[in-house]
């Protein structure tokens, strides 16, 4: 299943992420593998670490978006698309996966669009706090980790859980920080400038609403009653790169409008 999932995303993702028949392949594997999880659900905690890979990290950072000022909130498919890289870089910390494992994570995530980074304005110390309160949190944080793509470190005694000591935590948060603070990408869908929201333009676009009370740097179509600005521009939600909080300008993004 690896192999047909992780090739035609390797060969062209943007083509692959359109293509109804492999879109509908994905989905028919994952159910035919999530099923039997669920029937034998109690029989290996392997059914319960392979689906809630990453969500440890995501779950703690999905609660901080919608209570940290500044910070867009992210959907939970978003939030976990994070989690799993910095689950990633736990995973490495631990000797458990190479440096290209990590790597693939923030290349085919951040490929498909999905932001890849926890949100400048989420410290470390709020994310560890907030793992104490997720379910397999025991005395430490505990998840499943990855040994490469498509394979789940599995322990000596057959068990797929891993209690991780909260310096690797803290490490891991580090270092997908520095990782994100050193990258010259500027496509994560929070972090982007209002700039470059309007600087998306896809053939097969849909019309995107930009309004603003103050902005002079956006060409303006037509006003409302109340002074508001409505410019349309070209935007393919598909091929979106930009939602979410647009950097300094105040602006807030959705697949449908930007406020200004």
């Amino acid at each position: 299943m690896t192999e047909a999932i992780v090739d035609p995303l390797d060969k062209d993702i943007h083509e692959a992420l359109r293509n109804s028949d492999y879109l509908e392949m994905v989905c028919r594997e994952c159910i035919d593998h999530k099923v039997p999880t669920l029937t034998h659900y109690h029989e290996s905690d392997f059914n319960e670490m392979v689906p809630q890979y990453g969500h440890a990290i995501a779950h703690a950072v999905e609660h901080l978006s919608f209570h940290s000022k500044g910070v867009s909130p992210l959907l939970h498919g978003e939030a976990v698309a994070i989690g799993m890289c910095v689950t990633a870089e736990v995973s490495k910390i631990m000797g458990m996966c190479d440096e290209a494992t990590v790597d693939e994570h923030y290349n085919y995530i951040g490929r498909a669009g999905l932001p890849v980074f926890i949100p400048d304005g989420i410290s470390t110390e709020a994310i560890q706090e907030k793992l104490c309160y997720d379910k397999h949190y025991v005395k430490k944080p505990t998840m499943g980790l990855l040994a490469e793509i498509g394979h789940m470190h599995c322990n000596q005694d057959g068990s797929y859980s891993v209690e991780v000591d909260n310096d690797i935590i803290y490490k891991a948060i580090c270092a997908h920080m520095d990782r994100r603070d050193n990258s010259d990408r500027t496509t994560d869908l929070y972090t982007v400038e209002a700039s470059e929201t309007l600087k998306t333009s896809h053939p097969s676009g849909t019309s995107l609403t930009i309004t603003s009370e103050t902005s002079s740097d956006v060409s303006t179509s037509d006003s409302d009653s109340v002074g508001n600005t409505n410019t349309q521009v070209s935007w393919d939600p598909m091929t979106a790169k930009s939602f979410g909080v647009a950097g300094g300008q105040g602006c807030y993004c959705n697949p449908w409008e930007c406020r200004c």
